[in-house]
């Protein structure tokens, strides 16, 4: 079985000679990334293209984003400390190529803000300049950092983390584009009211005013069977339960690759708390920040893997011929069976939501305005990776941080023409989340190389 000072040394010399130095210096593979809203309702007379509508929302799309092959400058690591080591790879200048899309959907106008917070808005939201974030928000953002933190201190945690980084970008998308998604998770403001009560559980001090929903009156519970939430007094379980069909039903409707991976981590996860904790949106188990890291620390990871390699189960399947309003009284009965509560209002939101992502969808509803390629050069960057030992000869693996800039994308933007164009232009100059998702991307990719091969290489190493 080998230890965490075996596999530092084997890392090492690894990134230095062999198969983990080849597949880390090969050419790198981004994807797609987006698309993303440029603009709300936009006039596209003059855009110098036939759209077949007279205005719509402008979105952008980069694809094939793609990295010519890499150089290891460096390769260092630290002592172990406390079953804790370090190592820091730096990595020469990165040139990164694609093409990108411009395109316009047909849409109605849109009075939210896609921004993270779901708030009305005036027109379109400040994609550049967000509003300041108030103390408040500030703490509970701290906070969330503090508790994916502590969650990568465990090996299930860190494969929690993991499976969600997969998939952010697709939840990011389908929030930005799914206009029926947005104004349900907004809803009556239950979900504001819960990621605040949340909060103040865990931080007490966090929470600007304490409610009724506060920690001082659940005695540290975070999904209390009996405190309720929004003018529609929605207990914890049944919110959080309904919010997660109607992201699972979005996803679906907006059928991709990336899009169907993340709906079937959404009803892994989901089901995953149904069978650890015994919570369903009809029945609730209360829960402390302590129990729910307990049932994360000894939940088995192999169940998980399976599941995701699984054909869907009966209530997903049910859940989307509801959504797709080809259901039978069958169905419904397979969703109470699994602790759901389909009413009517229920299910209207879930048709509701599928059919906006199935409508955009549609080659109809959409027209290319410009189309080019892009890139971006980004100079020579440092790595930090964190081992840590967690016992039996696991160890996880971590990039606590890196120095990649976010890259400055070139692109000609003289074919873009009309007001359109000038929005265009004028808001890409200023979408700064974007080019920080390939900044990000390229730091996932490479944490995973080398996550990959520790995990490989240690079950080699103890015989698995």
């Amino acid at each position: 079985m080998a230890n965490l000072d075996d596999i530092l040394n084997d890392i090492s010399s690894a990134l230095k000679r062999g198969p983990l130095k080849d597949k880390l210096t090969g050419e790198m593979d981004l994807g797609t990334i987006g698309p993303f809203p440029l603009s709300r309702m936009t006039d596209l007379s003059d855009a110098g293209v036939e759209a077949g509508f007279d205005s719509g929302e402008i979105r952008i799309e980069l694809s094939g984003i793609a990295s010519k092959p890499l150089q290891i400058i460096s390769v260092g690591r630290a002592d172990i400390k406390a079953g804790t080591g370090t190592i820091a790879l730096a990595l020469g200048p990165i040139e990164l190529g694609g093409q990108y899309r411009i395109f316009a959907i047909d849409q109605p106008n849109v009075d939210l803000d896609t921004g993270g917070n779901l708030m009305q808005t005036s027109g379109m939201p400040n994609l550049g300049d967000p509003d300041p974030l108030t103390v408040e928000q500030y703490n509970q953002l701290k906070q969330a950092r503090d508790q994916r933190s502590k969650l990568e201190g465990t090996t299930n945690g860190a494969a929690l983390v993991s499976s969600f980084n997969q998939h952010n970008e697709a939840y990011n998308q389908i929030f930005q584009t799914n206009s029926s998604l947005r104004a349900n998770w907004q809803g009556d403001g239950a979900t504001a009211e819960m990621a605040t009560h949340t909060s103040s559980v865990i931080s007490p001090s966090i929470a600007a005013t304490p409610t009724e929903g506060s920690v001082a009156a659940t005695d540290g519970i975070i999904n209390s069977k009996t405190t309720t939430y929004g003018t529609k007094n929605y207990t914890y379980n049944h919110n959080a339960f309904q919010q997660q069909s109607l992201l699972y039903v979005a996803l679906k409707g907006a059928s991709t690759t990336d899009n169907d991976a993340a709906a079937k981590a959404v009803s892994v996860f989901a089901d995953a708390i149904t069978d650890d904790t015994d919570n369903t949106q009809t029945v609730t188990t209360e829960m402390t920040e302590t129990s729910v890291y307990d049932v994360i620390d000894t939940a088995p990871l192999s169940k998980f893997a399976a599941a995701m390699g699984a054909d869907p189960l009966p209530h997903h399947l049910a859940m989307v011929r509801i959504a797709k309003k080809e259901y039978s009284a069958e169905d419904l009965d397979i969703l109470k069976g699994r602790g759901y509560d389909p009413t009517d209002q229920f299910i209207g939101k879930m048709q509701d939501v599928y059919a906006e992502s199935v409508r955009q969808s549609k080659p109809e509803n959409q027209a290319d305005l410009w189309l080019g390629p892009i890139s971006a050069s980004l100079p020579a960057s440092q790595y930090e990776f964190t081992f840590r030992d967690q016992g039996d000869g696991v160890v996880s693996t971590i990039l606590d941080r890196n120095d990649l800039p976010v890259p400055d994308l070139q692109i000609d933007d003289t074919v873009w023409s009309g007001l359109a164009g000038d929005i265009a232009r004028k808001r890409f100059s200023r979408v700064h989340f974007i080019r920080g998702l390939i900044a990000k991307r390229i730091a996932g990719c490479i944490e995973r190389v080398v996550s990959e091969w520790v995990i490989a290489h240690g079950n080699r190493s103890s015989g698995g």
